[in-house]
């Protein structure tokens, strides 16, 4: 800084010219002076800038000072100018040296200071923001003034902006002296509109004099003129853009400028040059205290370079949008692509009305994008354009078609670039894994719960992939590998696939970039390091058994997930959250990377890989993509995007350590909860199986029922003697009744009963009895017979059995000195049992298929998963379920219903409602059916990646291989 304020004192005591380029200097010396105190403030406060903003600051201080260099190298050069007797240099100054030696260095020097202005006020709010130190709001408010000044001034110069000159243009520094001056007023007012506080403004005058006193020139002072304007050539797309200093000195060659004055016509301005001569005299100044000039030097909003209003070329403001569009000029270069909208504007509006149709602006925007390679949707244009016409005027001014242009820029980029290259990157990561996990052998790389087996080794070497525990929603015939966001499949991504290609890329391209001038080839180079250096990160996952080996976080983090709360209380500071949420991070940071890598190659090669049905992995060109397809890909900003991610892996690191701690000290112990777990899980579903087979129904004939030794009564009569059945305790039939002291009864009715069945036989006496509900009164009971259905039969296929018994008396009975004897022939045809589910299915599908057994309830965590519990023995299942329709409730775990037959649960509104067979609904929850399942209330966890990162139609692709397979 001290080497600024040199240089800024060396101007400022010369003569005029350099008192022009003194005032520029003087302008970046202040924005470095407010930048150093803040860093003072922040360090007494013991606090230090970030890597990143220190990297910053020294690139920015770094063009400062080469800036600087290469100005006191022309004051030395030229310092005889000093000398007012020596008139031959200094007509060789200004005719020659002023505009090649000063003109860029001006340039360069306002366009870093405007620069250093942002970043200053970005780290000012950033740092300063909520803190209650009166000395840091000072300082942020002083930042962001100077960045509306320098910034003001900036745009001024360059022709950018707001195209009014600005109100500390036109004053003096008497004019401030004076606290009420109407200047003051003026520059008041330009302030409040931009924003700031009038308590602000006013509390900070000191500082705002100190800038004008030091930028804006005194009274009769006025700045030398010099074209240092740029044209931004018109040739094709690999056209080397000309420097600033190489246009100023071709563009003091030319005998005619023609300039744009503010509001009116273009006019021609003759200047000539002869050999020797001095140029002619300016025209004495109008008023006697002529205002602040404006400085015709650098203000490109005189420059006819705008406008080609005689150009007949009906694709002409096309053409030029679409160079923005495309990105011609590469990176950061904004005040070049704000010439050829400015060009376009004027094209349209050569009436000089000062503004355009939206549906112009709609029209030729379309036909920009579809020049530069991009589709846009009408509608969208319509919006953005809708938006950006701040006055709501449905006139588009010059401002407005420049912000729209770039922010539709913008948006191409990350709506249309990034998202279709990530989309594709993601394809390509997808193949890769799955090449990986169906060419090894060792399975330890697979996430928890999955397995997989050759199909037919001999035909095509496809694998069939499956979850044991729960249903994987990847496909139907699972031939795609568990395309889990995981820190497995992380790793070995960007170390393994975005690495190589990247250095391969790097390696192949060697010879093109050597022999391509050094600001190209620094465009591919330094994309390519940043996404080197950002898969290089992802080492932190490695582990020593890596890449052959799950990640110990996934190795946790799966377990941890199938946990049920009681058990994962067990575990002291659990971070299964943790790890979800550190895992995702790891993926949104390589979501760009995999975009990035796969824009790598050449689009022939792209359609290739993206048509082809087999999606084989290509190898890269030998040659890079054209400079013009790497700026309209916008590789260079995204690389920078990519290493801007970088600085987030200094906070994971710390998480990573912890949790690497924290799973060392606990997957052993985990490992026996998890495994506990699921081993009552599959009891359940035994039990299940059990409960299901016991009460699953078969046919039971009763074929002949018998009675003797039974006594006539007193008057000589044989008993009126009539049977019912009784199943389960339900009455299921009643016979005919036969006057007999030895009745035999051909009855030959089918009953449905269990493996559990109870059947009961009850004889009754129904003389003089009419009535049948009367049959059964206790009074008239002459025995029973009671049997279960081992008794008959051995539950395998057909079978017939005579079961002999004596008959159970009453207590009272006049038969117990001679009981009778029952004889029943019985036939069943036992079918076999057939369990719910089968093998085809996995563990959590078939628990839900079934009936909940006697004893067990099924209940849900507060992240919604369902697990089944058995207060009474303390036993507890892995969560394998998810309900269907989450409830929203505090309290938890709340227990799951089951739903009767034909009733199903569903979300209306935000609320819970039940629809009855019916088509009843209802807000409260039907009687629960104990024989009902969950299949209608419960699903399986999902254990793979959704189709969100890898689209679906690669899925689709593989299942039609693996059926074409299956067919054969």
């Amino acid at each position: 800084m001290s080497f600024g304020f040199g240089v800024y004192d060396g101007c400022k005591t010369s003569v005029d010219e350099y008192r022009d380029i003194g005032r520029d200097v003087g302008n970046a010396h202040l924005v470095l002076s407010a930048i150093q105190r803040y860093w003072k403030a922040e360090e007494s406060r013991g606090r230090e800038l970030i890597v990143l903003q220190q990297e910053d600051l020294k690139q920015l201080a770094g063009n400062s000072r080469e800036i600087l260099g290469k100005i006191q190298e022309v004051l030395d050069k030229h310092r005889s100018l000093g000398d007012r007797g020596r008139v031959r240099d200094q007509l060789k100054w200004s005719l020659t040296s002023f505009t090649r030696d000063i003109g860029p260095h001006r340039q360069s020097l306002q366009n870093n200071t405007h620069a250093l202005a942002i970043f200053n006020a970005t780290l000012t709010a950033e740092n300063a923001s909520g803190t209650a130190d009166q000395q840091m709001k000072i300082l942020e408010e002083h930042s962001q003034l100077l960045k509306f000044l320098v910034t003001r001034y900036w745009e001024f110069q360059n022709g950018v902006g707001d195209r009014r000159a600005p109100a500390f243009s036109s004053v003096t520094v008497k004019d401030i002296e004076e606290e009420e001056d109407d200047s003051w007023r003026n520059i008041d007012t330009e302030l409040e509109e931009a924003g700031f506080e009038a308590k602000t403004v006013r509390g900070n005058r000191g500082f705002i004099r100190e800038w004008i006193t030091t930028v804006v020139p005194p009274e009769g002072e006025k700045e030398t003129a010099f074209n240092a304007s740029s044209t931004i050539a018109e040739e094709d797309d690999d056209t080397v853009v000309e420097t600033e200093g190489d246009k100023a000195a071709s563009g003091a060659q030319n005998d005619g400028v023609a300039k744009r004055t503010e509001g009116g016509p273009t006019k021609a301005v003759q200047t000539n040059i002869h050999s020797g001569s001095p140029p002619p005299p300016p025209p004495p100044p109008i008023s006697i205290s002529p205002p602040r000039p404006t400085s015709a030097n650098t203000h490109r909003s005189q420059s006819s370079a705008w406008r080609e209003s005689d150009s007949d070329n009906a694709t002409y403001v096309s053409q030029m949008l679409a160079k923005v569009l495309k990105s011609k000029y590469g990176e950061n270069c904004d005040h070049l692509y704000r010439v050829p909208i400015k060009r376009a504007f004027y094209h349209l509006d050569w009436t000089d009305r000062g503004w355009i149709s939206i549906g112009e602006v709609q029209k030729y925007c379309h036909q920009a994008a579809a020049l530069a390679g991009f589709t846009l949707n009408e509608w969208a244009l319509g919006w953005l354009a809708k938006k950006m016409d701040v006055d709501d005027d449905n006139q588009v001014s010059l401002d407005e078609l420049i912000e729209m242009v770039l922010a539709l820029r913008q948006i191409i980029l990350d709506a249309i670039i990034i998202a279709n290259a990530n989309s594709a990157g993601r394809i390509e990561a997808g193949t890769q894994l799955k090449a990986f996990f169906d060419t090894s052998n060792d399975k330890s790389m697979l996430p928890f719960g999955w397995v997989n087996n050759y199909w037919h080794p001999t035909l095509l070497p496809l694998r069939e992939y499956r979850h044991d525990l729960v249903h994987s929603n990847l496909g139907t015939y699972q031939c795609i590998a568990p395309l889990q966001i995981n820190f497995t499949n992380a790793a070995f991504i960007a170390t393994g696939h975005c690495a190589s290609q990247v250095a391969d890329a790097l390696n192949y391209w060697r010879n093109a970039l050597k022999s391509m001038p050094k600001e190209h080839a620094v465009e591919y180079t330094e994309a390519l390091d940043n996404v080197l250096k950002a898969t290089a990160k992802f080492h932190i996952l490695d582990s020593r058994q890596f890449p052959e080996k799950l990640h110990p976080f996934d190795y946790c983090s799966e377990r941890i997930k199938i946990l049920p709360p009681g058990q994962i209380e067990g575990l002291a500071d659990c971070p299964g959250a943790e790890l979800a949420e550190l895992s995702d991070k790891c993926w949104k940071i390589l979501d760009p990377i995999l975009g990035f890598v796969y824009d790598l190659k050449p689009d022939w090669l792209k359609q290739v890989f993206l048509q082809s049905s087999s999606k084989v992995l290509f190898v890269l060109s030998t040659t890079p993509p054209t400079l013009s397809e790497w700026r309209r890909l916008r590789m260079l900003e995204r690389s920078r995007r990519i290493k801007q991610d970088l600085s987030h892996w200094d906070e994971m690191k710390k998480s990573i350590q912890k949790y690497q701690e924290w799973c060392n000290a606990n997957s052993a112990h985990l490992e026996v909860k998890t495994t506990s777990a699921i081993e009552t899980a599959k009891d359940l579903y035994q039990l299940q199986q059990d409960v299901a087979r016991d009460a699953s129904l078969n046919r039971l004939e009763i074929r002949e029922v018998s009675l003797d030794k039974l006594k006539r009564d007193r008057f000589g009569r044989s008993p009126n003697t009539l049977f019912t059945i009784t199943i389960d305790g339900l009455r299921k039939g009643i016979s005919d009744s036969q006057k007999s002291i030895a009745p035999l009864w051909y009855h030959g009715i089918d009953y449905e009963v269990s493996r559990k069945s109870v059947i009961r036989v009850e004889f009754h006496d129904g003389k003089s009895y009419d009535d049948s509900s009367t049959v059964t009164d206790s009074r008239r009971l002459i025995g029973s017979l009671e049997f279960k259905m081992a008794d008959v039969t051995n539950f395998e296929g057909l079978s017939t059995v005579t079961y002999k018994r004596p008959l159970i008396l009453p207590t009272s009975s006049i038969l117990k000195s001679s009981p009778p004897e029952v004889q029943v022939k019985a036939s069943t045809d036992w079918r076999r049992w057939e369990p719910v589910g089968s093998e085809e299915y996995n563990l959590a599908t078939n628990i839900a298929k079934n009936s909940t057994p006697p004893g067990w309830e099924a209940r849900r965590t507060k992240a919604n998963d369902v697990y089944f519990i058995n207060s009474q023995e303390g036993k507890s299942t892995a969560c394998l379920w998810r309900e269907i329709v989450p409830i929203e409730s505090d309290d938890a775990p709340n227990k799951v219903m089951p739903l009767p037959p034909g009733w199903t649960i569903t979300a209306v509104n935000g609320k819970v409602v039940y629809t009855s067979p019916t088509r009843e609904v209802s807000e409260s929850a039907p009687d629960a059916d104990e024989k009902t399942t969950f299949a209608k209330v419960v699903k399986s966890k999902d254990y793979s990646q959704p189709p969100e990162f890898f689209p679906q139609y690669l899925i689709d692709q593989y299942e039609k291989e693996a059926f074409g397979l299956n067919t054969r």
